[in-house]
């Protein structure tokens, strides 16, 4: 599948996105031969032909040296995996910065060195390649971005060669110099693999994977909350830092180290509430919630934290709270004690958003409403829930998706944003089943009714602020969107129902802030998978901003895809209230 890159900007109000995405859905090989055991940083850990996923995010330069290195070593044999050419046994180190080995080049003025990152992690013990130290490079790629590529090599005798299976795919405009390395497609590195979900030490402690972000592991920034029996020590956020998108560890989500230094990201599994975002609650009073709440910090279509986690000095469970209802857990689910609470006034006064012809309730009947509520986590930890319903909509909006077989077809369309899908045309049920014809034309199967695209709306993952766009004049707008959509692959059409939707978004300041995301971000925020696999995937997602006098902006080069094959295309952007 073709890869390519976009990025969203996000603000510190909550804003709605509109965009339809498609894709795949990313996901980890379990080795169940693997068992975590507690070395120091000069462990020696096999290089075998297990499958692993690299997830990556903003590095991290902090890191412990004295922090013990969680590794894997094979202790059965319950797995099916042909043996290595060559087993490779690494001495890892704590990750140290090197010199640039310039191993990106340049397009125009634009070069992915510029962001490039070089780490010696290790040396390998043996082999053909014993003494070779082992690299890791993580660079962003081309363009606004969520995070940063991930490469790992093994240099020996100045000569590089990238372990695919240990690092993210390379693509056509990745901007490698392929002449300054080989690349070993047998071999991974040991360790790396893990499964979707783990457990802690009590029941209903599921964490579940993040794939995506990427770090070197901190550990003053965590504190242990319990040793996993295969994986070793899982940390989660120390203290109640303010979320911050290019601070994983500030997120409140749960951590373990990788051979290399680098960290595995959980979050909270979070059992009663719906794929829709609606906690199954129960008042005292008897009614049954039916209502969306959030639970983390939205910016955008995604959030700045897996959940939002209450300092105890800000709102205490003795002395603020009271139990007003449970869940289907029976947990006790609470509320403010005192309904003037500074919070609850905060909320009412400074961030209640009123959608446009409707009016603004009263204050008492505001608070009857149920508008916040609080339930302390299988890790003891105080979340906060706040009701959707006086809260700007943090969606992916109106998400537009074509598909275009080499002949007509039936072909099954999944989407999963991460915060849950809210709307979808035709219903969605566990996914879309059409026939589509080579023009587009697409009948859903169980109900014959034809559509020229499939729409969903929903809340998105984990989502940064990136800089990179374009300052275009309000009256360049027009023009702009037809040159730069037709550089990132959609046809005449599609360009013309894009910019039927968002030019008229776009006419009440003189100045327009605007950049785009496309499949690698996309795919964190909602990862999609269609059903046979297309050809060619085209996503793109506009983020824009309303500017009153110009800023200064860095612009990035557009490759445009080939539409080759079996084509999907996804448009779609950011709508703020």
């Amino acid at each position: 599948m073709q890869k390519t890159h976009l990025l969203i900007i996000a603000s510190a109000v909550v804003i709605v996105l509109a965009g339809g995405a498609l894709g795949y859905t990313l996901g980890t090989k379990v080795d169940n031969n693997q068992k975590n055991g507690a070395n120091n940083a000069t462990t020696n850990v096999a290089i075998n032909n297990s499958a692993s996923l690299n997830g990556n995010s903003n590095v991290n330069g902090s890191i412990n040296d004295n922090e013990n290195t969680n590794t894997q070593t094979n202790s059965n044999a319950n797995t099916n995996q042909a043996p290595a050419e060559e087993t490779l046994n690494v001495n890892w180190i704590t990750p140290q910065t090197i010199t640039s080995l310039a191993l990106f080049t340049s397009q125009n003025d634009y070069s992915r060195e510029d962001s490039a990152e070089y780490y010696k992690v290790g040396t390998v013990s043996g082999g053909a390649l014993d003494g070779g130290e082992v690299i890791l490079v993580a660079a962003y790629p081309e363009g606004p971005a969520f995070a940063k590529d991930v490469y790992r090599f093994i240099k020996k005798d100045n000569a590089l060669t990238l372990i695919q299976g240990s690092s993210d795919e390379l693509y056509e405009g990745d901007y490698l110099d392929r002449a300054k390395f080989s690349t070993n497609t047998t071999d991974t590195f040991q360790g790396f693999s893990f499964p979707e979900q783990i457990t802690g030490l009590e029941p209903r402690q599921t964490l579940v994977l993040d794939p995506w972000p990427f770090a070197l592991f901190d550990s003053s920034q965590l504190t242990k909350a319990f040793t996993h029996p295969q994986y070793g020590d899982v940390y989660m956020t120390k203290g109640y830092p303010e979320p911050s998108s290019g601070n994983i560890f500030s997120r409140h989500g749960f951590f373990i180290k990788n051979p290399d230094g680098t960290t595995r990201v959980y979050k909270l599994k979070i059992d009663f509430v719906s794929d829709a975002g609606v906690p199954d609650v129960a008042w005292n009073k008897g009614a049954v919630n039916e209502k969306t709440y959030d639970y983390a910090v939205r910016t955008g279509c995604g959030s700045s934290n897996y959940v939002k986690v209450m300092d105890p000095s800000v709102v205490s469970v003795n002395a603020d709270l009271q139990k007003t209802g449970i869940n289907s857990f029976g947990d006790p689910i609470y509320e403010f004690k005192d309904s003037n609470s500074q919070i609850l006034k905060d909320l009412y006064d400074d961030e209640y958003y009123v959608p446009e012809g409707t009016s603004k309730l009263s204050y008492s009947d505001f608070v009857l409403r149920h508008p916040v509520f609080y339930w302390v986590d299988p890790y003891d930890r105080l979340i906060e829930f706040r009701s959707g319903e006086f809260m700007p909509q943090a969606e992916c909006g109106k998400p537009v998706i074509y598909l275009y077989p080499e002949q007509e077809q039936d072909i099954s369309v999944k989407v999963n944003p991460v915060g849950g899908m809210t709307y979808a045309d035709p219903a969605y049920g566990n996914g879309w089943k059409v026939r589509a014809t080579p023009d587009g034309n697409l009948t859903e199967l169980a109900t014959g009714m034809r559509y020229p695209y499939l729409f969903w709306e929903g809340k998105g993952g984990i989502y940064a602020q990136p800089k990179e766009g374009f300052v275009v004049a309000q009256r360049d707008v027009h023009a702009f969107l037809v040159s730069t959509l037709a550089r990132l692959g959609l046809n005449q059409k599609e360009t013309g129902d894009f910019i039927e939707f968002w030019e008229s978004r776009m006419q009440s300041a003189p100045y327009y802030f605007i950049t785009f995301l496309r499949n690698k971000e996309m795919d964190q925020l909602a990862p999609l998978a269609v059903t046979p696999a297309p050809d060619t995937v085209i996503r793109i997602l506009m983020d824009f901003s309303p500017l009153q006098t110009p800023i200064q902006a860095k612009g990035f080069p557009i490759a445009t895809p080939e539409r080759k094959g079996f084509t999907v295309v996804e448009w779609g952007g950011v709508i703020r209230p």
